[in-house]
């Protein structure tokens, strides 16, 4: 992978990353501040899908982590 395929991929995971954190605001506002109006397990698949978002996003994380060290050693030979 070169560095700008690392370059642009860390990019479109930031803008994941926006999403996710929008997603766990929005669970952390229906479940602390308005248990009152929503009942707990009609969120039970949006935790899915924040778990499945998160494990993904780490994933991809530690691939681009490994890919940019790989680099590192190459170009210090």
């Amino acid at each position: 992978m070169t560095q700008d395929d690392i370059a642009f991929r860390i990019d479109e995971l930031r803008n994941e990353v926006e999403k996710v954190d929008s997603l766990q605001k929005v669970l952390l506002e229906v479940i602390f501040q308005r248990q009152d109006m929503f009942a707990l397990d009609e969120c039970e698949w949006a935790f899915v899908l924040l778990g499945d978002l998160t494990f993904k996003l780490k994933n991809e994380l530690v691939e681009l982590t490994d890919a940019a060290f790989e680099n590192l050693r190459k170009d210090n030979g």
